[in-house]
């Protein structure tokens, strides 16, 4: 296994971790994990930024990959809205985007949008178009462009 794949494996350990915490006991939990694994580390994918987000917005897990694309802390981003880290130009299809994540579990073609650096600036990120949908958080996987 490759040093970037063992770090795509911890960063799915640590995210399994926060969010069986705080989803306790769904069971469903390890069949989404399982075919998280299998699409994203089975496979040299480019789209190594990982973000959970509860259907309201809050950020449950960013992976360390997400963090230090953005120069954030996950303390710093945990729990806040994923809509305060969008370029306010991005957010009306942002919006759109996540509505239809959440109804029918997938983007359809590339999506683009900007987010926030720490420093001020925006990086512009391209998320997978198969984003799966949980129960009661909405999983992406993006690459910085």
């Amino acid at each position: 296994m490759t040093d970037r794949n063992k770090q795509l494996l911890k960063d799915f350990n640590d995210a399994h971790e926060a969010f069986n915490f705080m989803m306790f006991k769904n069971h469903d939990l390890p069949l989404i994990v399982d075919d998280l694994l299998y699409r994203y580390i089975g496979k040299d994918s480019d789209y190594n930024l990982f973000i959970l987000v509860l259907q309201h917005g809050m950020i449950a897990v960013a992976n360390k990959s997400w963090c230090d694309a953005f120069g954030f802390k996950h303390e710093e981003v945990f729990k806040k809205n994923i809509f305060d880290f969008i370029h306010p130009d991005d957010i009306p299809k942002t919006m759109k985007a996540f509505e239809r994540v959440k109804k029918e579990g997938e983007l359809k073609g590339p999506f683009r949008n900007r987010y926030l650096c720490k420093d001020g600036s925006y990086k512009e990120i391209e998320w997978d178009i198969d984003v799966p949908i949980l129960p009661t958080a909405v999983c992406g996987f993006a690459k910085v462009i």
